[in-house]
């Protein structure tokens, strides 16, 4: 009897992760950018992510389990109400268009860490593979990122255990700079815009709401453990603030670091990519939704000329001003609840 109920949380659980922890994670400037560049304090921005990733997810996972939605658009208009929840299902088109660009973007830095072609050379190859890839309209590797996520979080968690004392006897713990509160908020609202679509699919037909907020608590609280693991393994390479791909710097020696971790990075690019090139074809064409992935990730190519670092420095950010109207709905979703379930109680 226990078995199977475990296993009714654990599947919605590992899908929370998969959807946080992939192409932008792994390469660590989404980690560098909402919390290492504010030192120690980062640390605590990390832990805060983690809390607001529990308590965001297990109300998103409740309501989806109450509200049953057919699709993402449905879930949103149930967060965040009719009008508001439409504009935002509006919205994520543009929201997933733009991590279609920061794929493309992390293929081409992915290609000059490897190979040492200019990053624009990459970008356009990169593009063409994934174009190739979703052009039959199927997602190729759905599953890619649950493989690799644990070798990815097994290597984060060994560094940041093999540093620690490193950042213990110099203090570094004990600095920082302002605003990392904010950070640690925006990198939640932008991966919970992004990330609801994949859950509303993982969720198993039938669970129970309280099944489905435990998933989204033990979820959020895996993420709170990762951020703070990356957090404190790039703090301890500081040649990693100035590197495209800074995991790729603090993670391991050199065989790791110029075979393994690449090509770990590029599986998971490659199978992100893929899933949000053919999320985006099903959504712009319906009946021909393998040639518009492909166009999506040709669409891709000017903006991915950018680059990686301030592609994550800008557009990140501004879909976590975006997806904070969807944390907080799912914050008052839940209080609503408990308000009206303390209403009945009390009559």
């Amino acid at each position: 009897m226990g078995g199977p109920r475990r296993a009714h949380w654990l599947e919605p659980a590992a899908a929370y992760v998969g959807a946080v922890v992939g192409a932008g994670f792994a390469s660590g400037r989404e980690v560098l950018h909402f919390f290492g560049r504010y030192g120690g304090l980062g640390v605590a921005g990390a832990v805060l992510a983690g809390l607001a990733f529990a308590v965001c997810g297990a109300a998103a996972l409740g309501a989806a389990a109450v509200s049953r939605p057919r699709h993402y658009g449905e879930l949103l208009r149930t967060l965040c109400g009719t009008r508001l929840g439409g504009a935002l299902d509006h919205l994520s088109v543009l929201g997933l268009f733009v991590a279609q660009v920061v794929v493309v973007a992390g293929g081409g830095a992915l290609m000059t860490h490897v190979l040492g072609w200019p990053s624009e050379i990459g970008t356009v190859a990169f593009a063409c593979i994934l174009a190739a890839a979703a052009l039959p309209g199927r997602t190729g590797l759905r599953l890619g990122n649950f493989l690799l996520v644990p070798i990815i979080v097994l290597a984060i968690l060994l560094a940041a255990a093999a540093r620690l004392p490193v950042l213990v006897e110099r203090g570094a713990l004990l600095t920082g700079r302002p605003g990392w509160a904010g950070a640690a908020l925006l990198y939640v609202s932008y991966n919970l815009l992004l990330g609801l679509s994949s859950l509303c699919v993982a969720l198993p037909e039938g669970i129970s709401r309280p099944s489905a907020a435990t998933a989204g608590l033990a979820g959020g609280a895996a993420l709170g453990v990762l951020c703070v693991a990356s957090t404190l393994a790039v703090l301890a390479a500081p040649g990693a603030f100035h590197a495209a791909l800074p995991l790729g710097i603090v993670i391991g020696g050199a065989w790791w670091r110029l075979f393994a971790y690449p090509a770990l990075l590029g599986a998971a690019l490659w199978t992100t990519g893929s899933a949000t090139a053919v999320a985006l074809g099903q959504r712009l064409a319906p009946t021909r939704p393998g040639p518009a992935a492909a166009g999506v990730c040709v669409a891709a190519i000017p903006a991915g000329f950018a680059g990686l670092v301030p592609l994550v420095a800008i557009a990140y950010p501004v879909l976590g001003y975006l997806g904070m109207p969807v944390a907080v709905g799912a914050v008052g979703w839940m209080v609503r609840r408990w308000w009206a379930a303390r209403g009945m109680r009390r009559t």
